[in-house]
């Protein structure tokens, strides 16, 4: 990974300091009077001349022109997928988090929904702070019992602008928080121990044979959802979707709270094998009428055919 620890080309970071020693270099560089190389500079930037441009710098120091031509991007959060950093960051992880997806039983890790939550430019040392989120996702392995398939970080990026290119500021990045889902969603967690010996020994509603089937199971008084390919296969967790619903608990249903919403969104992805959100949310919708009115003491098992036929009432 590039690592520049220490910056000292000018004591100041400031983007209007960065372009005026900017315009010095292009002065240098083409043999012109400096205070034409500003005027380039300026125009460069959008400004009507270097006067605006200096007097924008002082009431404004992160306008976004100065910005784009000082920092390379108009958004300083836009910096994370500068320059090959995001890929940089993917490979990281890869190394970094190795061990716990060892722990798991899925494959294929990559990052999804980075959101840089915050982002600070400091002047006088030139550094840029990103706070970021991500989830750092994988792919169940069907044929093995559910361990866990996501990981969600919490981490602080350090850059710098080094020959018009960001670049690390540190070596490593600093994970703050790493939880997966299994964490995040202990119920699951408890219950897996017994879903081996419990599928199978139920019967209530059965769908007509050969097809995929959502089972709704309780252990230990917890709501447990899971999935098949048809009824003599090896049933497996549906996992939540924190992406479509966020909510820290478990699964429910008989009632219209939030363990209904979450198995509704989770069911919905599962039978719709989707991620458009618009879809989603419109068929978890309808779905959560019928959540709502089943029994909540009572175990179920449908066909997909049959929650398709409830998404599209």
């Amino acid at each position: 990974m590039r690592h520049y620890e220490r910056m000292t080309i000018m004591s100041n970071f400031s983007c209007y300091e960065i372009l005026k020693s900017n315009a010095k270099k292009l002065a240098s560089t083409k043999d012109i009077k400096l205070s034409e190389a500003q005027e380039l500079i300026a125009k460069e930037a959008s400004f009507v001349n270097f006067h605006e441009l200096s007097k924008v710098a002082q009431h404004s120091p992160l306008d976004q022109r100065l910005m784009k031509a000082a920092l390379g991007v108009s958004n300083l959060k836009n910096a994370l997928y500068e320059n090959g950093l995001y890929d940089e960051i993917s490979q990281q992880l890869n190394d970094r988090l190795s061990g716990e997806v060892a722990d798991t039983n899925a494959y294929g890790f990559s990052m999804e929904d980075v959101e840089v939550t915050d982002a600070n430019y400091d002047n006088s040392t030139g550094v840029l702070t990103l706070d970021v989120s991500l989830t750092y996702r994988g792919e169940q392995d069907p044929g093995r019992t559910y361990l866990g398939s996501a990981f969600y970080l919490e981490m602080v990026i350090y850059l710098v602008r080094h020959n018009d290119k960001w670049a690390f500021a540190k070596e490593e990045l600093e994970i703050h928080k790493i939880e997966s889902d299994l964490d995040r969603y202990p119920m699951v967690e408890r219950a897996i121990a017994k879903l081996k010996n419990s599928v199978g020994k139920y019967t209530p509603n059965e769908p007509p044979k050969g097809h995929p089937q959502i089972l709704l199971r309780i252990i230990e008084g917890a709501g447990v959802a899971l999935h098949r390919s048809d009824e003599k296969a090896q049933a497996e967790l549906i996992p939540p979707r924190p992406d479509f619903f966020q909510y820290t608990g478990g699964y429910s249903w008989g009632y219209s709270g939030s363990g209904c919403k979450n198995l509704s969104y989770a069911i919905v992805a599962e039978v719709f094998n989707g991620n458009d959100r618009n879809i989603i949310v419109e068929k978890a919708s309808l779905l959560l009428k019928f959540i709502a009115r089943l029994n909540s003491k009572k175990e179920y098992t449908f066909s997909y055919d049959y929650i398709k036929n409830k998404c599209n009432a």
